[in-house]
């Protein structure tokens, strides 16, 4: 019982020197940022074609961007194909040919400018890989791409505030074909 009465008081006194070794006021502020990230499906599909990643997933698959420190990157291919789809049973069909057109094309590196940067988007299947022109459609009705991204032009340093920041870039890619 002594020691129990013992351990006790040694417990009870370590927790109120604890206690009053924190109980200054601070002067510099802890800090922290927190970040959410949610999105919506990649996939909206048309009236009677769907764009899914590779092998018909309706989940586009994420490429990684290899930035260098000078503001070049390149990455690595993301596959998307075309495939029929009935709208009315929201049912994902054959793979299929339709011409493709880049929509957009976004870029942010952190708090980084990146306006000086140069991006091309090429398709890997094309003979040789397609670059790719904002608003212009396929040649030809292509049933699947392999998209790749560059950016060749190097950003003065001086305009690298933070080296270490997240860089995301995104493509916007429709496709379109006659029933």
């Amino acid at each position: 019982m002594k020691k129990a009465i013992l351990a006790t008081a040694i417990l009870a006194t370590t927790v109120i020197a604890g206690t009053s070794a924190f109980a200054a006021d601070s002067t510099v502020p802890a800090r922290t940022t927190v970040h959410w990230a949610g999105k919506i499906t990649d996939v909206i599909p048309g009236d009677n074609i769907i764009i899914t990643g590779e092998g018909g997933k309706t989940e586009i698959a994420t490429g990684d961007l290899r930035l260098q420190a000078d503001g070049t990157f390149d990455s690595t291919p993301i596959v998307l194909e075309t495939r029929a789809y009935d709208e009315t049973k929201s049912e994902i069909g054959d793979i299929t040919p339709a011409k493709w057109t880049l929509e957009s094309v976004s870029y942010v590196w952190g708090t980084n400018q990146v306006g000086s940067a140069d991006i091309q988007v090429f398709d890997l299947l094309g003979d040789p890989a397609t670059p790719l022109v904002k608003g212009a459609a396929s040649a030809t009705d292509l049933s699947s791409m392999k998209l790749v991204v560059k950016n060749t032009e190097k950003m003065d340093l001086a305009d690298l505030k933070d080296k270490t920041a997240t860089a995301q870039l995104d493509v916007t890619m429709t496709a379109q074909f006659k029933a």
